[in-house]
């Protein structure tokens, strides 16, 4: 069967969230909050991108936390940790739909659909 390992990562082979990610580093930058519903240093990425404020985040393996940051800070040594700058998120994908009553953006994200 399948195991859980957060200290690896799967995807295609360009994935931009994996070249970016820092391993095994934890960022000293200023606290903004600890994001919810976060099980993994991807989704912790998303979850920096979704948050205006977000500078950078920190993701930790062993209690499964994701802080967000609003400055990048030091870098420093922490075998338990995955960290990134807010840059380092999946791709967006952008869909505009023109009718002749309304125009709708829609942002299609891996955490799920927003409408505008």
């Amino acid at each position: 069967g399948r195991t859980q390992d957060f200290k690896f990562f799967s995807g295609p082979r360009i994935c931009q969230v994996q070249a970016c990610m820092l391993n095994q580093v934890s960022l000293s930058g200023a606290f903004l909050e600890d994001a919810t519903d976060t099980h993994s240093a991807a989704q912790c990425a998303h979850a920096c991108g979704d948050e205006a404020s977000c500078e950078a985040f920190t993701y930790h393996t062993e209690s499964k936390t994701c802080t967000l940051k609003t400055s990048v800070g030091e870098e420093a040594a922490d075998d338990l940790a995955y960290s990134g700058k807010r840059d380092c998120d999946w791709p967006r994908t952008t869909t505009t739909t023109t009718t002749a009553s309304a125009t709708t953006t829609t942002m299609t994200t891996s955490t799920g659909t927003t409408a505008t």
